[in-house]
C-alpha cells in the first residue's frame, strides 16, 4: 500500500493564514491608498498592483505550480527550465512598464506605475523557489514565506499611514519588496532541504505555456466581467461599474482559501504519480474535491448573506445590485472553484494541455457572452452560463484522463 505524503493540520493552517495575508496586504494598499494620497498619486499606485497581480497570478504562479509537477513527479525535460522563461517574460515586462513610464503620456499621468518593476521582479526571483519548496514537500516552508510577504506588506502600508510624507514612495515599495524579502527567506529555507527525486518521466512539451493558459483562463472568468462591464454602461450608470468592482471582489473572497487546497493537492498527485497507485490519487481527489466544495459552497453563503451590509461598509454606499446578482455572483464562484480543482488531476498526469485547450474554449465562451449580452444580463447568465460549460468540458477531461491512466497503470 502506498502511504501518502499528506499534509499535516499545521501545515495547512499556515498555508491558509499565508493565502489570507497576501489577500489582506494587497486589500490594505487599495483601502489606504485614497485615504492617504490624492486620487491622482492613488491612481499609479493601484495601476502597478494590477501589473503586479496579472503577471504573479497569471505568468509567476503558473511557473511555480510546473516546477512543483515536475519535482515532485520526478520529470525531467529537455531545453530551457521553466525558471529560465519566467526571467524571460520578467524582463520583457519590466522593459515594457520601462518604456511606459519613461516614453509616453501615460506615465506622467501615472509615475507610481514604475514601482510594479521592483514587483515583476520580486515574482521572477520567488517563484521559482517556492517551486522548488513545494516540490521537496516542504509546505510549512512554503507556507512561512507568504507570511512573511503579508506580514511586510501590512507593516508597510502601516509605515504609510502613520508617516505621510513619503507616503506615496513607501505605498508603491510595499508593492514589491515584500515579495523580495519572501524571495530571499525561501532561498534559505529552500538550501536545509533535500535533494530533488531521481527522475522517472520525461515531461510534456509546451506544459510551460499550458499552465499559463490555465491560470490566464481561471483569472479572466472571475475579472473580465467588471471589465466589459465598465464599456457596455451609459454614462450616466458609470458610478455601478466601481460599485460592481466591489460586489465582485466580495463574492470571490473563497477563491483565495482554494489556494491552499488546490497547491497541497498537486503536491500530493504529482508524488502519487510515479508509484501507480490509483487508489492514492482516487483519495486525494476526493479528500480535496469535499474541500474545495466546502469552502466554495460554504463561502459564498456566507458572502450571499453578508452581501449587502459587508459591500456598503466597503462602497461607502449601498450597492445597487439585486439579489439574485449577488446570488449569479456566488454561483459562478463555486463554479470557477470547482474548475480550478478539476485542472489539477490533468496538470499531474501530464495532461496540462488538455485542461488548458478547456479554458481557453471556456475564455472564449466568457468573452463572446459577455460582448453579446446587454449589462443587466451580464450581471446574472453572464456570469454562469461559460463556467457551467467549462466545468462540463473539464469534468469529461479529467474523467477520461485518469481512466486512461488507471488503465495503463493496471496492465
Amino acid at each position: 500500500m502506498v502511504r501518502l505524503p499528506r499534509t499535516t493540520g499545521s501545515a495547512t493552517l499556515l498555508l491558509g493564514a499565508g493565502f489570507g495575508l497576501v489577500a489582506v496586504s494587497g486589500a490594505a494598499i487599495l483601502a489606504a491608498g485614497p485615504r492617504i494620497l490624492s486620487h491622482a498619486t492613488f491612481s499609479g499606485v493601484s495601476i502597478a498592483w494590477v501589473v503586479s497581480v496579472v503577471f504573479g497570478f497569471g505568468v509567476a504562479t503558473p511557473t511555480e505550480q510546473l516546477i512543483s509537477r515536475r519535482r515532485n513527479a520526478g520529470d525531467h525535460a529537455h531545453g530551457r527550465s521553466p525558471a529560465y522563461w519566467l526571467a524571460v517574460s520578467a524582463v520583457v515586462t519590466m522593459a515594457g512598464v520601462a518604456v511606459v513610464v519613461g516614453g509616453t503620456g501615460a506615465g506622467h499621468r501615472y509615475p507610481l506605475l514604475g514601482w510594479s518593476i521592483l514587483a515583476v521582479l520580486g515574482w521572477a526571483v520567488v517563484s521559482p523557489r517556492r517551486g522548488e519548496l513545494l516540490g521537496c514537500q516542504a509546505l510549512s516552508a512554503y507556507a512561512a514565506t507568504m507570511v512573511l510577504e503579508g506580514v511586510c506588506r501590512i507593516a508597510l502600508v502601516a509605515l504609510a499611514v502613520v508617516w505621510r510624507a513619503p507616503a506615496a514612495t513607501i505605498l508603491g515599495i510595499s508593492i514589491g519588496l515584500p515579495i523580495l524579502l519572501s524571495a530571499g527567506a525561501a532561498h534559505i529555507l529552500l538550501g536545509r532541504r533535500a535533494a530533488s527525486p531521481a527522475s522517472v518521466g520525461v515531461a510534456p512539451g509546451f506544459e510551460h505555456v499550458s499552465f499559463v493558459a490555465i491560470a490566464l483562463g481561471y483569472q479572466i472568468s472571475l475579472n473580465l466581467p467588471p471589465i466589459v462591464l465598465s464599456w457596455k454602461v451609459s454614462e450616466h450608470d458609470r458610478d455601478f461599474v466601481g460599485a460592481f468592482v466591489v460586489a465582485n471582489s466580495w463574492m470571490r473572497l473563497p477563491t483565495i482559501l482554494v489556494g491552499t487546497i488546490t497547491v497541497s493537492a498537486l503536491v500530493e498527485l504529482s508524488r502519487v504519480l510515479p508509484s501507480g497507485s490509483v487508489a492514492a490519487f482516487r483519495r486525494v481527489m476526493w479528500r480535496s474535491g469535499a474541500a474545495c466544495l466546502a469552502i466554495g459552497v460554504g463561502g459564498g453563503l456566507v458572502c450571499l448573506v453578508t452581501a449587502h451590509p459587508a459591500t456598503s461598509l466597503l462602497y461607502g454606499s449601498r450597492v445597487r445590485l439585486p439579489s439574485y446578482g449577488f446570488a449569479c455572483l456566488a454561483l459562478s464562484t463555486v463554479l470557477a472553484i470547482l474548475c480550478s480543482w478539476l485542472s489539477v488531476p490533468l496538470m499531474a498526469l501530464r495532461r496540462s494541455a488538455s485542461a488548458a485547450w478547456v479554458w481557453a474554449l471556456g475564455s472564449a465562451l466568457v468573452a463572446v457572452t459577455l460582448v453579446a449580452l446587454p449589462p443587466d444580463r451580464i450581471v446574472t447568465a453572464g456570469l454562469v452560463l461559460p463556467l457551467i460549460a467549462t466545468t462540463a468540458f473539464l469534468s469529461v477531461a479529467a474523467m477520461r484522463r485518469f481512466r486512461s491512466w488507471a488503465e495503463e497503470t493496471q496492465r
